[in-house]
This record gives C-alpha cells, structure tokens and sequence, in this order.
C-alpha cells in the first residue's frame, strides 16, 4: 500500500485527491477494441469502430466529470474512477466513487443525446428534433438511475458485509454531461429528480451532501481503510467483445524472424502473425449493382430484393452454395426463391478473383505496408478503409509504383484532396518498400 500511504500523508484537508485517476490512454476497453480492428476483416471493421465510438463517447463524458472533481477544495476524500467491484458473483463496473467521512457516492457519467423527459412512473424518454424544432423520434431508454442504485447496493452492501461502515449513507448521482442534452424531470418522483444533475451541477451537490449529512463523520483512519479495501477488490474486469459483436477475428501462422544482433550474431524467433483477409468492397459494389439493375428490371424498389442488413449479412457469412444460403435465413422464403442462385453465383465469382489476387499478392511487401497504412489511417480518422483508397486502387498502386505526385495523381479515384490528405505517406511507403 505503498501509494496509498503516500497519498494519505500528502492528502490536503479540504480536496477530493484521485486514487485512481481519469486515463482515457489506458482505457481497457478501448485498447481491446482497438486491438480488434487489427484482427478482423474489413467486412467487421465498422462495427468495431461503431462500438469503439460509443467507449470514446463515454469517455468524453467521463472527462468532463473528472474535470469538476478535480477542482472542488472544499471537500475532503479521495476518488475512483471506472472501477469494478464483486459481490455474491455479482460485477459493477463503476464510473466514479467518492468517498468522503460524510458519504460514499457513486456516479454514472452519462452523454445523453436528444432531449430527455422523466415521466412520473421514473421512466426515461428520449426525443429528437429537427432543425425546425419539430420531434421527429421518439424512444424509450434503460434507466441510468436503477443501473446506478444497483451498483450503489452492490458496493452498500459489500462495505457492510466486511464491517467497514454501517449506517454512512452510499449515494447515488446521474451526470448528464451532453450541455446541449434538455433534462424535463418536473414530473419525475422527487428522489430522481435529485439525482439526475448536469455536470457543471456537481460541485454544488457534493456540498449540500456535506454538509445534509453532517451528523456523519468517518474518522480519517476508518476512511483511509475503505479506500484501501475498494483498491483491494477492484477486479479486471474484459469485455468479451468477439462474443458481444459476433465478430470473426483473422486467422494466425507462425512465422520464423531473423535478428541481427551485430554483424555475426543472428538470432532466429517464432512469432504469431496475421493471415490478411482479402476485403470485399468489389463484393459490394457487385451485389449492390445487382440489387439496382433487378430493382430496375421488376420496378420494385431495391429492399424488395434484399435490404441493407440482408447485404451486410451476406458480405459478412459469404454462402458458397445455395443450400448454406438457405441455413443463414439471410433471406426471406421469396427472395430466396426468385433471388437466391444468382446471389450465390456473385459470392462464388468474386471469391475466386479474391482467391487468386491473394496468392498473386502474397508476399508483396508494397501491398502489405499500403494496407497497414489503410488501416490505421481509418482507425486514427474513424472513417471506412475504402475512404481512403478502395482495392481496386490499391491493386493499382502496387501494380504501377507510383514515384511522383503526378504519377500517383493518374491513378483512378486519386486527386488533390486525396493526394493532400495521404499522398506523400503513400509516395514514402512505395519508395522504402518496392
């Protein structure tokens, strides 16, 4: 408990001090997903990006909650942030907890969009307007205050239960950190409308809890051993997101590495690589056209034929056959009738080109570094690969080597904007590695 002495004996008297402060560059979850990008194909990518963008939105609010934190000094105790904590095999994953010798308080950072109305019965709903101010959807939404009363229990009950505290109340605070976010809680029960607060409300809530609670008054020893029993139990707490997104992550081989460790000395090691997946933007492209030219050909319109999640599926489970196409369900029973076989023959055309450009690839260092780029540039941008440049463009890159601005320039889909966003990286990469 080295740390926690340290900042125990350099605690001033009246501050909240972090014991386990906002990091957004050491956020688990968003190197997980992060990691993932890596390791699944392109046909996955946006839908880890998408989930990467809902961690990096509940970041932001976080940030903006620590930010209120640090700055109150008229409040003595200490702070966690994005912590989780067991009871009974039960796991609570935790914004904030301050504690304090008044109270413990637990926060939920929440970046609400829309407009949000609490009903009477305590039920949240979300409303979204148009630039003319009128509703155009409307939805309802899981409670923040019943998720944020569990994990209050969840903690009340696993202090209690150990004999650190007894009747110090564990309190519970929603944030709305979204300042555009409307909050119409008039008719709410009384004891939400207390709770559900805007960020830059904080400061003033934390002092009426100080000092409504009063009558409390933890003993700096005792408080000090609360917060050494929550550091005890926070528990690693992983998202298995492969399960959650259903994703397909890439296969792996073994390869064998040289290092040259001076001009004599070599040494040989085994390391785990990637087995790249051909994308499928050609697959794409080819099964939207069909869905267009057969739209067109029946007047029907083109989610007749198949909508846009049906396409999704079918780039991401690619059926080789009829009989496969029919155990997905992708379809239903009529566009598997009229639709199915020629649905299939795409697939089965475009996995053959994918098959032979991958062995005529294999290898290519050019190609191999261009794509690493395209990945981390759509990562870094959170914007599709093909934003950047498609396969087919890629194939030509690598196809003609481009030395020169205007050699690169007379590649199909490249122009000035193009060449000012990534031109030169693209100019490098070919030069180092051709």
């Amino acid at each position: 408990m080295g740390l926690l002495n340290f900042i125990f004996e350099n605690n001033e008297t009246k501050k909240l001090v972090f014991i386990k402060p906002f990091e957004e560059g050491t956020c688990k979850q968003k190197e997980q997903l992060e990691n993932l990008l890596l390791k699944v194909g392109d046909d996955q990518k946006e839908i880890v990006l998408k989930e990467l963008n809902l961690v990096n939105i509940g970041l932001q609010g976080e940030s903006k909650v620590a930010y209120e934190l640090k700055n109150i000094y008229d409040i003595p105790g200490y702070v966690f942030h994005d912590i989780c904590l067991k009871y009974n095999d039960v796991t609570a994953q935790m914004d904030f907890v301050i504690v304090t010798p008044k109270f413990i308080c637990v926060i939920e950072a929440k970046k609400l969009n829309g407009n949000i109305t609490i009903d009477s019965e305590g039920n949240f709903v979300r409303s979204f307007i148009d630039a003319k101010g009128n509703v155009y959807k409307k939805e309802g939404m899981d409670s923040p205050v019943m998720q944020n009363k569990k994990h209050c229990d969840l903690l009340r009950n696993l202090l209690v239960s150990n004999k650190l505290i007894r009747e110090l109340p564990v309190l519970s605070l929603i944030c709305c950190s979204n300042s555009k976010a409307m909050i119409k809680k008039a008719y709410a029960p009384k004891e939400i409308q207390d709770i559900v607060i805007k960020t830059d409300q904080i400061a003033n809530k934390l002092s009426t809890y100080y000092k409504m609670y009063a009558d409390f008054d933890m003993k700096k020893k005792q408080l000090e051993k609360v917060v050494e029993f929550i550091s005890e139990h926070i528990v690693e707490r992983e998202t298995d997101y492969v399960s959650k997104l259903h994703l397909k992550l890439m296969e792996t081989k073994i390869e064998e590495k040289t290092i040259f460790k001076s001009d004599e000395v070599q040494e040989t090691v085994k390391e785990e690589v990637l087995v790249e997946v051909p994308q499928n933007d050609d697959l794409y492209e080819s099964l939207k056209e069909y869905r267009t030219n057969k739209s067109k050909a029946l007047n029907y319109k083109p989610y007749y034929i198949f909508n846009n999640d049906q396409l999704e599926q079918l780039i991401l489970k690619r059926p080789l056959d009829i009989k496969t196409l029919s155990n997905y369900k992708i379809l239903n029973e009529k566009q598997f009738e009229l639709y199915g076989q020629d649905i299939v023959n795409i697939i089965v055309s475009h996995s053959k080109k994918e098959v032979e450009e991958k062995e005529a690839l294999e290898g290519n260092k050019v190609y191999q570094k261009l794509k690493a780029y395209r990945y981390a540039m759509a990562v870094k941008n959170n914007i599709k690969p093909y934003m950047i440049f498609n396969n087919e463009q890629l194939n030509e890159l690598v196809q003609k080597l481009p030395s020169n601005k205007e050699e690169l320039l007379a590649i199909n889909g490249f122009a000035e904007k193009k060449f000012e966003l990534y031109g030169e990286d693209i100019l490098r990469i070919i030069s180092l590695n051709k």
